[in-house]
């Protein structure tokens, strides 16, 4: 939900997809130039890591587990920490 914020804050349309990070990176790097391509590189991983592992969830498909739920946790915060970041440096 961060980067699709992060999209309508930017202004830009995005498709009906779970995982719109490479989109963002895309963008973001059109629109304000190149910030650090690790960066977005991680935050793209996360993004599939994370849009990947909801779809069984929802079928219960396959369980999670704590340590599951703790790393979802912290990838999840890190992208709306970096996101929060990018944003306050493009405006």
């Amino acid at each position: 939900m961060a980067l699709k914020g992060a999209l309508k804050i930017l202004g830009i349309d995005y498709p009906k997809v779970h995982d719109v990070a490479p989109l963002f990176s895309e963008k973001f790097q059109e629109k304000f130039g190149l910030v650090d391509p690790q960066l977005f590189q991680r935050i793209e991983e996360i993004s599939f890591w994370l849009s990947q592992s909801r779809t069984p969830s929802f079928y219960f498909e396959r369980e999670y587990g704590e340590e599951d739920a703790e790393k979802a946790f912290n990838d999840a915060s890190f992208v709306l920490e970096e996101i929060r970041k990018l944003l306050r440096i493009s405006y």
